[in-house]
């Protein structure tokens, strides 16, 4: 059952893999804690309930990277409609031609965006490149670094931007500049700290009930990511 569970998992039948790690579970003859801990991770499947194949496969991710993220903007959240096509991210120098209509693919090749046409996720990248969703924007090496694992207090800043640009308050970034904070590990200088506040105040980013703490140089699993964005696209369903 333990090994059916994982096939179906696999093949991203998440409820077929519930059933069979239920059965594990029940039996208690071996591979209990195993079956116990894909059962969790299958109910967080159901309760994220990804809606594109991409969404499905990086349900089993342990760490999402900067990919995978710009892959979950696009096609879970549907970023672009909280982005204005004529805002172009900052560090975009080139300027388009008159007279021309240039792709964004081949814009962003022209500046020299130089580490993603390998990536099968590469139109995720740049289209929010394109939007210029602030923590996704290329680094000054002209490099996406696509692999790079995001960490909660990264995740945190790029919900803030997109809570921002969706509800036209800007006064939410400094919300919670003076605030004391509520966390050991997050001091009220730290670099995300009005994001960190933000997120957490909203249910959006998980906090460690035992501990107390943020871990803002933790990495967030797939599973998790597809939480927060699914708590976050509710949040701003009226926008």
């Amino acid at each position: 059952y333990y090994f059916m569970g994982e096939i179906y998992l696999q093949a991203l039948e998440f409820r077929s893999a519930e059933g069979m790690y239920a059965k594990v579970v029940a039996l208690d003859n071996g591979y209990v804690q195993k079956a116990d801990k894909r059962w969790d991770l299958v109910q967080k499947a159901g309760r994220a309930a990804p809606q594109s194949s991409v969404g499905k496969e990086i349900v089993l991710v342990e760490a999402i990277d900067r990919a995978d993220m710009a892959a979950l903007l696009v096609r879970e959240l549907d970023v672009q409609r909280f982005y204005s096509r004529t805002q172009k991210p900052e560090e975009a120098e080139f300027k388009e031609p008159k007279g021309t209509q240039m792709k964004h693919e081949d814009l962003y090749k022209k500046i020299g965006v130089t580490d993603i046409d390998d990536s099968p996720l590469r139109t995720d990248i740049l289209k929010v490149i394109d939007m210029g969703v602030k923590g996704l924007q290329p680094y000054p090496d002209h490099t996406y670094r696509p692999k790079q694992p995001m960490s909660k207090a990264e995740v945190a800043m790029l919900y803030e931007d997109i809570i921002i640009r969706a509800t036209g308050d800007t006064s939410l970034a400094t919300q919670y500049i003076g605030d004391e904070s509520r966390f050991p590990d997050v001091p009220d200088s730290h670099y995300a700290f009005n994001a960190i506040m933000l997120c957490t105040t909203r249910g959006l980013l998980e906090t460690d009930l035992r501990k107390g703490t943020f871990e803002p140089n933790s990495r967030i699993s797939g599973v998790d990511a597809l939480l927060s964005i699914k708590k976050l696209k509710e949040m701003l369903s009226l926008f």
